[in-house]
């Protein structure tokens, strides 16, 4: 099982831009009047459907001062936080 999931990752983690997400991977999001999103990926799992699903950490900041008090857990499928998060942070 633990083998499937492996394979699974790896085909799942590619997505149609190109865009390796891995878990450990920092992404941003530059969004109107300065705001800033960033997301930690968390997990990569396929959903019941073999959809695979990015679970993340998101920072939201403005101005240089962060929004939100915690630290927010999300879940979005893989191609829709691709398109959300496209730009890598190196870290």
């Amino acid at each position: 099982m633990a083998m499937l999931d492996k394979c699974l990752n790896r085909v799942f983690r590619f997505t149609p831009k190109g865009i390796d997400v891995r878990v450990g991977s920092v992404f941003r999001h530059s969004g109107p009047g300065d705001m800033i999103e960033t997301a930690r990926v968390l997990e990569i799992e396929p959903d019941a459907m073999g959809i695979p699903h990015v679970r993340y950490e998101l920072m939201i900041e403005r101005n240089h001062r962060r929004l939100n008090d915690l630290d927010t857990r999300r879940t979005l499928n893989l191609q829709t936080f691709s398109s959300r998060f496209s730009e890598l942070v190196q870290v």
